[in-house]
């Protein structure tokens, strides 16, 4: 299954999706796979899927109002395009993963909400990162930077973003 997520000019209207079916290879149609921390399962909110109720985690809706306001229409997330309630299925799509996510055109790797100075974080992080760094090491020295007096925030800014749930997950390196 697919999701697509309609438009809305309003960023805080309901989120209203269709779900569809789709066989990833022979249709061979475009779309993204997210990638997300589920966030607290006790704190939800109701979308509209096919216009019916549906509940999901907060974080999953603050990532389809994300994915929304980038013009992104075609999505795949698990939380919805996996019946969660059917074991059978959740077990069987779990084993096509590395299919999902290498047949999209692209994974959008949802963090959470942006925080002050992350597009400035960002290219630092970009431009002091030599991509032969031990990945370990490097966000034991952001720690270490973000905790000197003399800290720009930009580091602190990195230092949030690393200790956000999503880079805790053990499949991020496998989804992007």
């Amino acid at each position: 299954r697919l999701l697509r997520v309609l438009p809305s000019t309003d960023s805080g209207s309901e989120i209203k999706c269709e779900l569809f079916h789709s066989t990833i290879r022979r249709h061979k149609l475009s779309y993204v796979a997210l990638s997300y921390a589920w966030g607290d399962p006790a704190d939800t909110v109701m979308i509209k899927v096919n216009s019916k109720p549906l509940l999901i985690t907060r974080n999953l809706a603050s990532a389809l109002r994300t994915v929304r306001s980038l013009q992104i229409r075609t999505i795949w997330a698990d939380a919805i395009c996996i019946d969660q309630q059917n074991t059978l299925e959740r077990n069987n799509q779990v084993g096509r993963m590395s299919e999902i996510y290498s047949c999209a055109s692209y994974v959008l790797a949802y963090t959470g909400e942006s925080i002050e100075n992350c597009d400035e974080a960002f290219a630092l992080l970009r431009k002091d990162r030599p991509s032969t760094r031990n990945t370990a090491d490097y966000a034991q020295d952001i720690a270490d930077r973000a905790k000197d007096e003399k800290t720009t925030p930009l580091w602190v800014a990195l230092k949030l973003l690393y200790s956000r749930p999503w880079f805790r997950r053990c499949w991020v390196t496998q989804e992007v």
